[in-house]
């Protein structure tokens, strides 16, 4: 496990990565493993959104789904074990359900960037608070997120426990803190797909009224 944690932190994110019987596939492609998986198997998805009641949800920037518009029906079809990682960082004060009624690619006139659609995930939903539950059977509370000089979406806990669980909690946290950011090219405006973009088009982003 530690090895594959430093293989997160050190290589970015990939597209998908599929492990079977701790073996890492890269290759395989996701239709015929989606075809394969059943109620023992996990799917794990990060989300974009989180609210305070524990509901998350993903923003859908292809009109027919992506990734997880291919899954979400298989997975719910077989009992294919859901796990939404998700940071505190990502909390909104709105209910998933009110933010995904008013989101919609086709539903903005301008948007500062690629429109979305945002979609509610069922599963079982870790943020860091359950994460270090699940790990060290600490209780984490949260009370501050937010900095600059690399606290950039960090979030400050305070965790109670034994003194062997908060020991391995610091561990744990030691060794993931300071994970680099992968890189990231961002597109030039004029090649960009969507020209209503507030960016590109030099005007106000507004929603548009209905």
């Amino acid at each position: 496990m530690r090895e594959m944690l430093e293989s997160i932190r050190t290589r970015g994110y990939a597209r998908v990565w599929i492990l079977e019987k701790g073996v890492l596939h890269e290759d395989l492609p996701l239709d015929d493993v989606l075809k394969r998986m059943g109620a023992d198997d996990v799917f794990i998805k990060g989300a974009n959104a989180l609210d305070p009641y524990g509901n998350a949800g993903i923003f859908l920037g292809s009109p027919i789904g992506g990734t997880v518009g291919r899954v979400l029906g298989t997975a719910m079809a077989k009992g294919i074990n859901m796990i939404i990682a998700v940071g505190l960082e990502k909390m909104i004060p709105t209910p998933i359900a009110k933010a995904a009624a008013e989101a919609g690619i086709k539903r903005m006139d301008y948007s500062m960037g690629m429109p979305v659609g945002l979609l509610p995930l069922n599963g079982t939903v870790v943020n860091e608070v359950k994460a270090l539950q699940i790990l060290t059977g600490v209780e984490a509370i949260p009370i501050g997120a937010g900095g600059l000089s690399g606290a950039e979406g960090a979030v400050i806990l305070v965790i109670k426990g034994s003194n062997k669980q908060v020991a391995n909690s610091l561990e744990i946290v030691s060794f993931i803190k300071g994970a680099r950011e992968p890189p990231t090219e961002t597109p030039e405006c004029v090649d960009c797909k969507y020209p209503g973009c507030s960016l590109g088009a030099k005007v106000a982003p507004k929603i548009r009224r209905r």
